[in-house]
């Protein structure tokens, strides 16, 4: 579903392709990489070479809320492993570019921009794979 206001405000620099990805986060510290949540569930609603939009449930992640990533972009990653419907998986850094509270999608309800930091991990032919049938 795309909102009017969003073609009207849309500041993206590339196109964003319509997906529905899996994908495990993680917030890591900027300098050391380390992990200062566990694991978390999400899904890629859309994705382009320099980010993509996640659906997660809650933006708070035991004991870390991701609105502290957005208020301090250089000290808070997000890590990112995609799990694509071809069978391989991209891990990405990015930084929390905006939230935002949904009501009409489910499971989720809240959606997180995340803005790639480079190099960017995504294959030249990121768009074929992201459409492909899974593995069997």
């Amino acid at each position: 579903m795309i909102r009017l206001w969003q073609k009207l405000w849309d500041r993206r620099s590339l196109a964003r392709e319509e997906v529905r990805v899996p994908v495990r986060m993680w917030v890591v510290e900027s300098a050391g990489r380390g992990h200062l949540t566990p694991e978390h569930a999400a899904t890629a609603v859309n994705l382009s070479e320099d980010g993509c939009c996640l659906a997660v449930p809650t933006l708070a992640l035991e004991g870390f809320h991701l609105q502290r990533c957005l208020n301090s972009g250089e000290d808070y990653l997000l890590e990112l492993v995609l799990q694509v419907p071809s069978g391989g998986q991209w891990r990405i850094f990015g930084e929390v570019a905006w939230t935002n509270r949904v009501w009409d999608y489910q499971p989720a309800t809240f959606w997180v921009g995340v803005r790639f930091q480079e190099p960017v991990g995504l294959p030249g032919n990121w768009r074929r794979l992201v459409r492909s049938t899974p593995a069997n």
